[in-house]
């Protein structure tokens, strides 16, 4: 329970790193004032610049990586100290204290934690992300995607059902941090590749 405790307040602190703030800051502009008002990559990429947005990608990425190797590393008979780790650094990218909760959608940190946890779920998850866009033409569909069955294949190639359940939470909350999105294809206001719907976007990281 210890290792567990201590892997949730470690990935919670990581994850509450948001570089998207920091750069947008560093560069006069008010990331919650811009189109999309989202402190994500995809935000910065569009009003700060494309190496910038990259960065901030790469470097949410990279926590949500360094959370669940450094529970591997501290706690390496504890596969929920380090499943815990990566939970906790999207739920502290997505309410961070730092930001009065108002954090992004976890996205890159989801993608984060299927590498950290096992990199070789990386690819096909990518490749269900990839599959939902294109059939649905909607991009925030591809991290919903991914974000509905991860836990599931997690769960069932780790058979541990309790690391999918844990899973599950940070997921679930994923996914309700994209009910605008959501809200917003059902309405027909989403833009999509295929039919531009929408007079008014709704944001998205």
């Amino acid at each position: 329970m210890q290792a567990i405790t201590q892997a949730a307040l470690m990935g919670y602190v990581l994850g509450c790193i948001n570089p998207a703030m920091l750069i947008s800051h560093l560069k006069g502009i008010n990331i919650r004032e811009t189109s999309y008002g989202n402190p994500g990559a995809t935000n910065v990429f569009m009003n700060v610049g494309k190496l910038a947005g990259i960065f901030v990608m790469l470097f949410d990425l990279g926590k949500a990586i360094l959370a669940v190797r450094l529970a591997n590393r501290l706690f390496p008979l504890s596969r929920l100290a380090q499943v815990m780790a990566g939970v906790c650094a999207m739920i502290g990218h997505m309410f961070p204290v730092t930001m009065k909760f108002k954090g992004g959608k976890g996205t890159a940190c989801l993608g984060g934690t299927i590498i950290g946890l096992n990199w070789h779920l990386f690819l096909p998850m990518l490749a269900i992300a990839a599959a939902a866009f294109l059939l649905t033409g909607f991009i925030c569909t591809a991290p919903m995607a991914a974000a509905a069955l991860f836990p599931l294949v997690y769960g069932a190639v780790s058979h541990d059902l309790y690391a999918g359940l844990l899973l599950t939470i940070s997921c679930a909350l994923m996914l309700w941090k994209h009910r605008e999105n959501i809200r917003g294809i059902l309405e027909g206001r989403e833009p999509t590749i295929y039919k531009n719907r929408s007079r008014h976007h709704t944001t998205r990281e």
